[in-house]
């Protein structure tokens, strides 16, 4: 088992307070460039990138994504627990449909729109969809729903056929 599995499979705790060291563990695990400081102007590829939604009504709020790459992904986070009440408490799919829900509404105030939207429940399973289209008039795009892709187990990840780059 790689050290980063060791490290982080089936960990408990506070989404907050994890997910950007598990993410830039997880980016050295791939092989891939870890995210810069996010600063002036560096907002292509960073933790917490403010986006501006705008409501039917018209109104602004600002939100944040968990992590993101422009032209690549939207990346939503939580982290449960398989013993404990602790982080958003015993895992379960309200939160995690609810990251999907997250991930798909920050996808639409992005430019270029991502090819990809992802969900992490840190330390136990990862949800990959993809639209490399260009209808954004449907509610869902062309993502699908909550249910249209697998969930990745976290342990999948030593499985040494798997192949990837940057």
């Amino acid at each position: 088992m790689t050290n980063f599995i060791q490290k982080w499979a089936g960990s408990e705790g506070n989404e907050r307070a994890n997910y950007q060291s598990f993410l830039n563990d997880f980016c050295e695990f791939l092989g891939v460039e870890k995210s810069p400081p996010k600063g002036e102007g560096n907002n292509r590829y960073c933790f917490d990138r403010d986006v501006k939604i705008i409501a039917p009504s018209g109104a602004a709020t600002t939100n944040f994504i968990d992590f993101y790459k422009e032209g690549c992904f939207v990346l939503e986070t939580k982290q449960g627990s398989n013993t404990s009440n602790k982080g958003h408490g015993t895992r379960y799919r309200k939160e995690m449909n609810k990251a999907f829900g997250q991930a798909l509404k920050y996808a639409r105030f992005v430019e270029p729109k991502p090819p990809f939207l992802i969900t992490c429940d840190i330390g136990d399973h990862f949800r990959i969809w993809q639209d490399f289209s260009e209808s954004w008039l449907s509610a869902n795009g062309n993502y699908g729903t909550y249910d249209s892709v697998p969930k990745i187990p976290f342990t999948d990840l030593e499985d040494n056929s798997l192949k990837f780059s940057n």
